[in-house]
């Protein structure tokens, strides 16, 4: 979109450089051979961090990808390609997030290409979880309201219950199973396939096994058989299952509470700006486009889109963005303008100082998303130990039900103790132990002085 000359003339406009990518960085990496920026994609369905782990490992593999690394806080996966798929993502074609994607949807999670809706997607899975939360707890509330209702002495604890009560108990248990167990049993199927096993493996053997045991203590007095005392309860799955669904919202409910804050600085960058071209007309161009040296216009109520001094023009700017100050500053030629700040009152031209990707606010982003990015020492351990914790704990139920039956003779209370081994290893996974180190730490409020007259140079 093309403006007609501005009614104020400005100074002349030097023709602008081909592309002088080394003046603006952009270049200069692969050329001494460092490795091209990452490219960041959403990635929803995630359940713990073995996920994250394996969604690493199927990238890595992938033919192209130079390195991958999963954000299990912040939803998201930073890519390095290979120069000939493209070094921004832009550049990367169709095909190339066509095949990344069936790779991820292949493990049973859903990565957001630049074609989908990541917000779309996002709140399509928060709904999902709960809808399965409020599902489970509304069985799980009939099932102890049942238990509470069986006759005393016919509870599903000593195994002589085949009344109605009991097996509509079971009943009730196996659709809160179905409905909240969903994702766990999903992921646990699909990893196995791949001779993988993850938190949803526990989440899964130690529901299905509180099921299937409860099933057999209402199938066996049926089938005329010797009741099995064990003080198993049939309400142990869905009880079980509330638990962890329950950590699961609070968990995604964390994660989405700290996405916000980068959200709300991605939404302060503009994407577009109007660049005054030697002939006095102003173009309205991506970001990417503006090079050092380019001259933009910014209207009264536009959003300064780079980092730059004032050509010509004088305005009122509102920078809370940086200082939280509530009161505009008075800018004139010379004065240092930053992006994503707000020009209120005058008309100004604007000569960049730096390229969209190393503004000030870009900074700010990056550093943001790094330290999303970051673990603490307590997320390294906890790193290390979930990629043998699971292993350990099957391990550990194996034997259980092994010695029990081998040395005891008790096959029944082999199978009822390595399944309680399995019941007490199921995550509920704490907020703050998988909340970011950003959110983690504690926030400092801004300074709110008041500089009327402050002015500084942005370079």
């Amino acid at each position: 979109m093309t403006h007609p000359p501005s009614p104020i003339a400005p100074s002349p406009v030097a023709p602008r450089a081909a592309s002088s990518p080394n003046a603006a960085g952009g270049e200069v990496g692969l050329a001494q051979g460092k490795l091209p920026e990452p490219i960041t994609l959403g990635l929803h369905g995630m359940t713990c961090l073995s996920c994250a782990r394996a969604v690493e490992n199927i990238l890595n593999e992938t033919p192209g990808v130079r390195a991958a690394r999963v954000n299990f806080a912040a939803n998201s996966v930073d890519l390095q390609l290979d120069a000939r798929l493209g070094r921004r993502l832009e550049d990367v074609s169709a095909d190339t997030f066509t095949t990344l994607s069936a790779r991820v949807r292949a493990l049973g999670y859903t990565l957001v290409t630049p074609s989908s809706d990541g917000a779309a997607v996002a709140r399509r899975q928060w709904r999902g979880w709960l809808i399965r939360l409020g599902v489970t707890a509304a069985l799980t509330s009939l099932i102890l309201l049942i238990e509470g209702l069986r006759p005393h002495g016919q509870a599903g604890s000593n195994g002589q219950d085949g009344s109605m009560w009991g097996g509509l108990s079971w009943l009730l248990s196996a659709v809160a199973l179905g409905v909240g167990g969903q994702p766990f049993l999903q992921g646990a199927l699909t990893q196995a396939r791949r001779a993988e096993v993850s938190m949803d493996a526990l989440v899964a053997l130690g529901t299905l096994g509180a099921l299937l045991l409860s099933g057999l203590q209402l199938l066996l007095p049926a089938l005329g058989l010797a009741p099995i005392r064990t003080g198993f309860h049939d309400e142990s799955a869905a009880v079980i299952l509330l638990f962890i669904l329950a950590g699961r919202v609070l968990e995604e409910r964390a994660k989405r509470q700290s996405g916000r804050a980068l959200e709300a600085l991605q939404a302060l960058e503009p994407t577009t700006a109007r660049r005054l071209e030697p002939s006095g007309a102003s173009t309205e161009v991506p970001l990417s486009a503006l090079v050092v040296g380019d001259v933009v216009e910014v209207l009264p109520g536009a959003t300064i889109p780079v980092d730059g001094v004032i050509h010509q023009g004088q305005s009122e700017v509102d920078e809370a963005l940086l200082t939280g100050e509530w009161q505009a500053l008075p800018k004139g030629p010379r004065d240092g303008v930053v992006a994503g700040t707000k020009n209120l009152t005058g008309r100004v031209l604007v000569r960049t100082t730096a390229r969209a990707e190393h503004t000030l606010l870009a900074g700010m982003l990056q550093r943001v998303r790094r330290a999303q990015e970051s673990r603490l020492p307590a997320q390294r351990l906890a790193d290390r130990v979930s990629a043998v914790f699971v292993p350990v704990v099957l391990g550990l139920a194996a034997l259980t039900l092994l010695g029990w039956g081998l040395l005891a003779g008790d096959w029944w209370a082999g199978a009822v103790y390595a399944l309680t081994v399995l019941v007490v290893s199921c995550p509920s996974p704490p907020v703050a132990g998988q909340q970011p180190p950003a959110q983690q730490r504690k926030r400092r409020q801004p300074q709110h002085h008041r500089h009327k007259h402050r002015r500084y140079a942005v370079g």
